[in-house]
């Protein structure tokens, strides 16, 4: 299989996945809606970063630890789970608490015409932004064994420097060009109005799917 074949074939596989809805989309959808295009643009830099250091591991072999010491995986898979459900937590407490502030003073749904930023938060630094959206991907264990699964039907037993660096940009970019339209896509003023008039049905489905998500890594 020559090497624009290999290329070709992780661009696919790779974009496929990339679309598929997961704790990374979510993150950085949800905070395009809550925190707009600035912020929800660092949160894609944030997954980019750590796709880069997924992809990084998967050329270098390193990857085939979790098949050697399955125990590195199980840890992972802890870890990823338990940060996914602090997420969750996070979420549908702040929802809870907004509720119950609503009902405290009898006002009505945040009007469309103050700050889109959700009453009961402070924007995030872009510098936390990047190091949650990071981390969220990082400790994500399914994502590791796709680049594992991806890279083990994609790639030769050997393979040159120059294609194993230009699969690492490959899948970069995707990741990058997806998570940026996102963060486009969704600070726009449509998607904030819409987000503003069913603020807690959509933080409420937000938080729990982090929540499944979390317990899905921890269960499976």
């Amino acid at each position: 299989m020559g090497d624009v074949t290999v290329l070709w074939h992780v661009a696919v596989i790779w974009g496929l996945a990339v679309l598929t809805p997961g704790a990374n989309v979510l993150l950085t959808l949800n905070t395009a809606l809550t925190q707009g295009r600035h912020s929800a643009s660092w949160a894609a830099l944030g997954v980019t970063s750590a796709v880069f250091i997924w992809a990084l591991l998967g050329v270098s072999g390193l990857l085939l630890l979790f098949k050697t010491f399955p125990w590195l995986l199980y840890l992972v898979q802890g870890a990823g789970g338990i940060y996914l459900l602090y997420l969750g937590y996070n979420k549908l407490y702040k929802v809870v608490y907004e509720i119950i502030k609503r009902r405290a003073v009898k006002i009505d749904p945040v009007p469309l015409t103050i700050s889109m930023t959700p009453v009961y938060s402070v924007a995030p630094s872009t510098k936390s932004m990047f190091k949650t959206a990071m981390v969220t991907s990082l400790i994500n264990p399914k994502t590791g064994l796709f680049v594992l699964s991806l890279f083990s039907v994609t790639l030769p037993d050997v393979f040159p420097a120059t294609l194993a660096s230009l699969v690492v940009i490959i899948m970069c970019c995707i990741t990058l060009m997806w998570h940026m339209t996102l963060a486009v896509v969704f600070s726009k003023s449509a998607a904030k109005n819409v987000y503003h008039k069913a603020f807690i049905p959509i933080e409420l489905c937000c938080g729990g799917l982090f929540t499944y998500f979390g317990l899905r890594i921890l269960l499976g």
